[in-house]
């Protein structure tokens, strides 16, 4: 097999800038060029690497106060059961649950639905967590969905962002609420 780089691609058949007139060839980038940007995307990978390694996992919990986040809540490594049971932990001894990235604005938007509806609920930022990829799987498995947010009230998955602030709008979601307390 012969390795194939962008500078060896054939020209695509009939590619012309004007009437006549073929593209130039295609000139490599000197590496003095090339060479500080990969340091930086090197650097910028490490980071990201060293992030999701270093932080322990947590939960930041939210409630009606405003949206302002408590002090994150540090989250035991699992004894035994793995993301699956982690996830039926949460959301059985929490009435509404919030599986979250931490730059995600459509989880932002479910997060500001739910404070705004009075709701005080535990966010688990999966981008935070080693063991993310993994609660997001179950997730998908379990609702149908790979997407973030999912948002579970009373046990039941309600959806993602856009559902939540749908529910929040509409006035059901301080139902789904009034109904936990009561």
């Amino acid at each position: 097999a012969q390795a194939i780089s962008f500078w060896s691609l054939p020209p695509v058949p009939g590619a012309m800038l004007a009437p006549g007139v073929p593209p130039a060839p295609a000139t490599p980038v000197p590496r003095a060029t090339v060479a500080p940007l990969l340091g930086l995307a090197a650097l910028a990978l490490a980071a990201g690497r060293q992030r999701l390694t270093t932080h322990a996992p947590a939960l930041t919990l939210r409630g009606p106060w405003g949206g302002c986040p408590s002090r994150p809540q540090r989250v035991p490594r699992r004894a035994g059961g793995g993301p699956a049971a982690d996830v039926d932990r949460w959301v059985g001894e929490n009435g509404v649950v919030v599986f979250s990235k931490t730059w995600c604005p459509f989880c932002q938007k479910a997060k500001e639905a739910l404070t705004s509806a009075g709701a005080e609920f535990i966010a688990v930022e999966l981008d935070e967590r080693e063991d993310g990829d993994e609660i997001q799987a179950v997730l998908a498995e379990r609702t149908g969905a790979r997407t973030v947010p999912r948002v579970f009230v009373g046990g039941k998955c309600i959806g993602g962002g856009t559902d939540t602030v749908r529910l929040q709008a509409s006035g059901e979601l301080a139902a789904m609420l009034a109904e936990l307390s009561g």
